[in-house]
């Protein structure tokens, strides 16, 4: 199952616990992921995060601070984000004023489930997409990250252990870590685990969907267990 993680700009409560409840609704009738929601209230605050982490944005056009939400989209774009976004609003006048962000849908409060339903779709659609290009000297093959178990440092190569086996590629296991999505998570200084695919901890031990154990390395067994119960208690 895949985990994405949606991202609501919204200052208004009442508002953002609406949506949630439509986010929540989609995400049991769809039944092909599990969603992490973070609100943030300013443009300000969700600047300061890892904005390639989301896989969608939910923005407010009014928002506290001085950012607005069409002001915080276009600094999301120069900043170099593919995000999808929609925008949320009271008002249509502000529709034009979203043309050359990542938007991809213009929401008038309150909102619709039928049109929350179709944004979330287009970002499912991406998530399950999502591949790591292998490219090597004679072979090019696309991984999807959904299949990826593991992954492990071997000298200069990265051995990507896979739901269908072993592919061991020509890059730094720094270089790797930066092109990995969120899901996946550092357990020992040579080795990164795609939390979805881990089905045990155990001590300082983990187990993988391929009955392999993994070990924890203390500097890193904070925060595989709190992704791990983030992501089986969602």
């Amino acid at each position: 199952m895949l985990c994405m993680q949606i991202a609501i700009v919204e200052n208004n409560e009442s508002d953002r616990e609406k949506l949630e409840e439509k986010l929540h609704a989609w995400a049991a009738m769809n039944r092909k992921c599990e969603l992490i929601i973070r609100h943030f209230t300013t443009g300000e605050d969700f600047l300061k995060e890892d904005f390639n982490d989301f896989h969608f944005i939910f923005m407010d056009i009014e928002l506290d601070g001085k950012l607005n939400g069409i002001d915080t989209a276009q600094a999301l774009n120069k900043n170099g984000s593919h995000t999808p976004l929609a925008f949320l609003t009271m008002h249509d006048i502000y529709v034009y004023d979203g043309y050359g962000t990542n938007a991809v849908a213009f929401i008038l409060k309150p909102v619709m489930y039928e049109r929350i339903h179709a944004c979330m779709d287009t970002a499912l659609e991406r998530v399950s997409n999502a591949k790591y290009i292998y490219n090597s000297k004679d072979t090019i093959l696309s991984i999807p990250y959904r299949d990826i178990l593991y992954c492990q440092a071997a000298l200069h190569y990265t051995a990507l252990v896979t739901v269908s086996g072993t592919i061991t590629h020509k890059i730094p296991f720094y270089q790797m870590m930066e092109q990995l999505p969120k899901q996946f998570i550092r357990c020992h200084r040579t080795t990164s685990v795609n939390i979805m695919h881990v089905k045990q901890i155990k001590g300082r031990e983990l187990l993988m969907g391929n009955s392999i154990w993994l070990t924890i390395s203390k500097p890193y067994l904070t925060q595989v267990r709190d992704a791990y119960m983030d992501w089986i208690s969602i």
